[in-house]
């Protein structure tokens, strides 16, 4: 259960606390819009024109033969459950600023675990961040919220360091 972000970086949105557009909350960017794909296929639409997948069916008679059953309402496509970040080096700066400002608020423990993190933070399912969530969700004073807009910043500092660039794809 729960979303899912991955591409550049992987790993899951805390249930009940974050959102999928999360990034939103440590630097200024907007997420592409959603793209729309074909029932059946699932192959993204390039043509809105058209009424079917020229890369996977013969003909219209050919795509309402096989996925007629599942088409409603006339509509041959769906709009896909994810949104896409494209984040670039240039969102470095202030997402350092961002993280600076959230570390402000840690009480010293914390500081010192948040500091022991690797710069390899690609997967959020290696553990990395296991000690922090375990600290944090025993204590009263710390917010899970703005811990879990934390650990996403910090997937993704590393990546921008490492790489230069981040793709994401976050489940809805």
């Amino acid at each position: 259960m729960g979303r899912y972000y991955s591409g550049s970086i992987e790993g899951k949105f805390w249930f009940g606390i974050q959102e999928s557009n999360d990034i939103e909350n440590l630097i200024n960017i907007q997420a592409n819009d959603p793209k729309l794909l074909w029932i059946g296929c699932n192959c993204y639409i390039e043509d809105e024109k058209d009424d079917y997948c020229k890369d996977c069916y013969d003909s219209l008679e050919d795509f309402l033969d096989k996925e007629g059953e599942d088409i409603e309402n006339g509509i041959h496509f769906y709009e896909d459950n994810e949104i896409v970040y494209e984040i670039d080096e240039g969102h470095l700066q202030e997402l350092n600023e961002t993280l600076t400002t959230i570390e402000e608020s840690f009480d010293d423990h914390l500081k010192e675990l948040c500091n022991k993190l690797p710069n390899n933070l690609q997967n959020a399912f290696d553990g990395h961040f296991s000690e922090i969530t375990t600290y944090v969700s025993e204590k009263e004073n710390q917010s899970l919220g703005k811990m879990a807009t934390y650990c996403l910043g910090r997937q993704i500092k590393a990546c921008l360091e490492n790489e230069g660039q981040c793709f994401l794809y976050c489940e809805l």
